[in-house]
């Protein structure tokens, strides 16, 4: 989500060559990352107030981006390639590629992906194989957790250390808890018709 004050900036998404996907915007809303398709792959480009787009990665196809908080580094999930990619420089200057997790880690579809407070982890929810995978970014070691519920994204419920995975109200909702190297999977009762 956005801080406690967000700020706005203009950004002409015209200059696009083609229709944008995935997106994210930087915690000071300066920087705008955007996944298109081009040429049967997917770039990630970046847009700032008044500029042109610059690339910042290729790679086979965007499933989910996020910035970490209060950075210019940012997450890319490729769910073709079963990769979450770390670019340092995402927002500005020369963007660093790096691979922090793959397929044999857990990464399946990527359906979101989010940070914790202190960006020390990075929770990749799986819609395919209901599952979501903890990764220490620092030692790029990761924990799958299975979930046995219909997961369709991933959001932070407050400053980075609950998360909720599903959305819908007739099902239970379910909502992961990370307290230091520890976590936790709950589930808050469905709202039952009137």
């Amino acid at each position: 989500g956005l801080p406690g004050k967000a700020s706005v900036s203009p950004i002409d998404l015209s200059v696009l060559s083609s229709t944008p996907g995935a997106a994210a915007v930087d915690d000071a809303g300066k920087t705008l990352l955007v996944a298109s398709s081009t040429n049967g792959s997917m770039t990630v480009e970046r847009l700032n107030s008044g500029g042109q787009p610059q690339m910042v990665l290729s790679t086979a196809a965007v499933s989910s981006l996020t910035f970490l908080r209060k950075s210019q580094t940012a997450l890319v999930a490729d769910s073709n390639l079963g990769q979450l990619v770390l670019v340092r420089s995402a927002g500005f200057g020369t963007p660093a590629a790096e691979v922090v997790a793959r397929t044999s880690d857990g990464i399946v579809d990527a359906a979101g992906i989010s940070v914790s407070s202190d960006n020390r982890y990075a929770v990749v929810a799986n819609a395919a194989n209901r599952s979501v995978i903890i990764v220490e970014l620092a030692t790029q070691s990761a924990k799958q957790i299975d979930c046995a519920c219909d997961i369709n994204g991933i959001s932070s419920l407050d400053d980075g250390s609950v998360f909720q995975l599903t959305e819908r109200i007739d099902h239970p909702i379910t909502v992961l808890q990370l307290s230091g190297d520890k976590t936790r999977l709950s589930f808050i009762p469905s709202i039952s018709p009137r």
